[in-house]
């Protein structure tokens, strides 16, 4: 059984089980039937000393959870547990109406969670694998061999945001990003202007010409947006962004715009191909005026991509 994907409060809990490998269970979500509130390969975390990080449900089985993990942390073997549609205890049922299964495992590897970690900081894909039987954990970059006594896991890099550009609107979407846990960078020929109102935890990069920074390293989990009032600034960035494995690429302006920029794209040499890749126009909601609501609009853009 294989995670499409993983999500923050996912990378949450390796991150707590790294600082703090011992007298641990590992919870993960390997099976759900209807409404869930988690995905399967949802995680989370329990202590022996009555600590815990994550969550999976809305408050309604954590509690439960915690007693099966002491049990588990006791006797050092895996244990399922089946709660709403399909458990055998009538007060397990929960508000969503659906049912999810929930596997513990008593002391996951500290090596295993070490190697999650330093994949994660590379930015680098990687599978979970739990055996079922042993309660053996491992982090694996290829594929692993499908079983019924494995359950996989799949964690793919975070969404990072790359910001290139001037103005409030600049200011307005590298804060939100931060504000919600999202990696951003931005990069302005006006950082002198624009630094003083962000977070002072945002990397931040001043630009002296029209290429995106070079210490940036743009992969497919990358989203990078040009927030630029003065266009002329956007040709050679976007140029060599386009030929990157950015998964979201897009621009501040109209249609009209738009239409202008394919022009001095082709003229750099730029093909039909890569310039369809731009998103015209960048955000959710059409004609958005201000920089809070256009900041908000771009970042679910970028987040329904991804």
């Amino acid at each position: 059984m294989i995670n499409p994907s993983s999500n923050h409060a996912s990378d949450d809990v390796l991150a707590a089980l790294a600082c703090k490998p011992h007298n641990a269970v590992l919870a993960v979500i390997s099976e759900t039937t209807g409404p869930s509130y988690r995905n399967v390969g949802a995680m989370m975390a329990f202590w022996a000393d009555g600590a815990r990080i994550g969550a999976l449900s809305s408050g309604c089985i954590e509690d439960d959870l915690a007693l099966h993990a002491a049990e588990v942390l006791a006797k050092g073997t895996p244990k399922a547990v089946r709660c709403g549609i399909g458990s055998p205890f009538m007060d397990m049922a929960l508000p969503c109406g659906g049912g999810v299964e929930i596997v513990l495992f008593s002391q996951p590897s500290a090596r295993a969670i070490e190697r999650a970690m330093a994949l994660r900081t590379a930015r680098q894909a990687f599978h979970l694998t739990f055996d079922r039987v042993s309660g053996k954990v491992r982090a694996l970059t290829d594929i692993p061999e499908r079983s019924t006594d494995m359950l996989h896991v799949h964690i793919a890099p975070e969404v990072m945001v790359h910001i290139i550009g001037t103005g409030p609107e600049t200011i307005a979407l590298a804060n939100l990003c931060h504000a919600l846990h999202y990696h951003v960078a931005i990069a302005s020929p006006e950082l002198e202007r624009i630094k003083p109102h962000l977070s002072p935890l945002i990397d931040a990069t001043h630009m002296t010409h029209a290429e995106p920074p070079r210490h940036w390293k743009v992969d497919a989990r990358k989203a990078v947006v040009l927030l630029f009032h003065e266009h002329s600034w956007e040709p050679p960035i976007l140029a060599h962004t386009l030929d990157s494995d950015a998964f979201y690429i897009g621009a501040l302006g109209s249609l009209q715009t738009h239409q202008n920029r394919l022009k001095y794209l082709s003229a750099l040499g730029v093909s039909d191909e890569a310039t369809a890749r731009l998103r015209p126009p960048i955000g959710l909601i059409p004609s958005v005026r201000d920089s809070r609501s256009l900041a908000i609009s771009v970042l679910s853009d970028i987040i329904s991509i991804a």
